[in-house]
């Protein structure tokens, strides 16, 4: 009996110390800081994992709204010298009609141009359309990333919060560029349309082209089928672009920052680097889409235009304003990315 006795005093003393060993564990856990983005494992000596997986729709469309609106501000004079350049000196006159201007063919000199033509808002022409609609193409990007990377993780080879999945990035990100690709041909229409049009011309059409008076002049005289306009070209660009985009923007700041979210430096590396890469992949088909929507009547096909602009520049032709599409490609994308991360400390992480 004494012996029972024994046990049964040892199987409590058992009980109490894996009791205080359960309430040391939850009194360490409540005691760790709190990590943004980082997965932490409480009593065991783990290293912090970087959660990458950004699946959460309604986040990552807010996001996208606010960091669209102010990447598209910072970097639109290069968006206008790129498309003055695309346009090889083509320019809008009159209603309904193109014709060739006189430009300085570098970005520099083509810039004082119209600095001294027009002033610093010849710099800032279409600037209404990108940011009208800025924050819903990228609230949609982000919207449609996140998507699209929930109907392939059942398909991906790593859980989402231990590692990221390139493939699923990679993918994810062509599918979203031919989602989203029907919201940007139709204001990058209206913008190009702007943008290829000098202040100078626009008083002596008695100065209808506004935003809304664009549109309007579009409709009328061309007809509803020519919002279209351009969306082979616009699809193949942003498919390819947001393909390289996505998943290299975070190999690189995982790699800069492997153990926390990227912040500073880290999103504005990552952001210009692969900004700049992706419209390198991307820029031939940006290229085509630029004459096909100022002129479509010279240009009236994606396989015309092809044609035309291998045969008046050969292959170099489609990479017409590179200078000023890598420049405004570092800014657009690392101002992007800055405000991304910027606000996404500001809205909680939810699943």
């Amino acid at each position: 009996d004494d012996d029972d006795d024994d046990d049964d005093d040892d199987d409590g003393d058992s009980d109490g110390d894996a009791t205080q060993i359960v309430t040391q564990i939850l009194a360490r856990r409540s005691t760790l800081p709190p990590t943004s983005g980082i997965t932490m494992v409480a009593a065991l000596d783990e290293e912090p994992v970087r959660r990458t997986s950004r699946t959460n729709r309604t986040r990552e469309m807010m996001l996208g709204t606010l960091a669209g609106v102010g990447s598209t501000i910072c970097s639109h004079p290069w968006d206008t010298l790129k498309v003055r350049m695309q346009l090889g000196g083509y320019q809008q006159q009159a209603r309904g009609s193109i014709a060739k201007t006189m430009n300085s063919p570098t970005m520099v000199g083509l810039a004082c141009d119209i600095l001294r033509a027009e002033g610093m808002q010849g710099l800032f022409r279409g600037l209404l359309p990108p940011v009208l609609t800025a924050g819903i193409k990228s609230g949609a990007m982000f919207w449609s990333k996140a998507v699209w990377c929930r109907v392939l993780q059942p398909f991906a080879r790593y859980d989402p919060a231990e590692r990221t999945d390139y493939v699923v990035l990679t993918v994810a990100g062509f599918l979203t560029g031919v989602t989203v690709s029907p919201l940007h041909t139709v204001s990058d229409l209206v913008k190009i349309r702007q943008q290829g049009t000098t202040s100078v011309s626009t008083k002596a059409v008695g100065g209808e082209q506004t935003t809304i008076g664009m549109a309007r002049s579009i409709i009328a005289n061309e007809g509803w089928g020519a919002l279209t306009v351009g969306l082979t070209a616009t699809t193949l660009r942003h498919a390819f672009a947001f393909s390289a985009l996505f998943s290299g923007y975070e190999l690189i700041a995982e790699t800069l920052s492997p153990k926390q979210k990227p912040e500073g430096y880290v999103a504005l590396a990552a952001g210009g680097i692969m900004g700049a890469l992706s419209w390198t992949i991307s820029l031939p088909w940006d290229v085509v889409k630029t004459k096909m929507q100022m002129d479509p009547v010279a240009f009236p096909s994606f396989a015309t235009t092809c044609r035309q602009i291998a045969a008046e520049g050969g292959v170099f032709g489609f990479w017409a304003g590179y200078n000023a599409v890598v420049i405004r490609a570092i800014v657009f994308n690392a101002s992007f990315f800055w405000f991304y991360e910027a606000f996404g400390n500001l809205v909680p992480f939810s699943q």
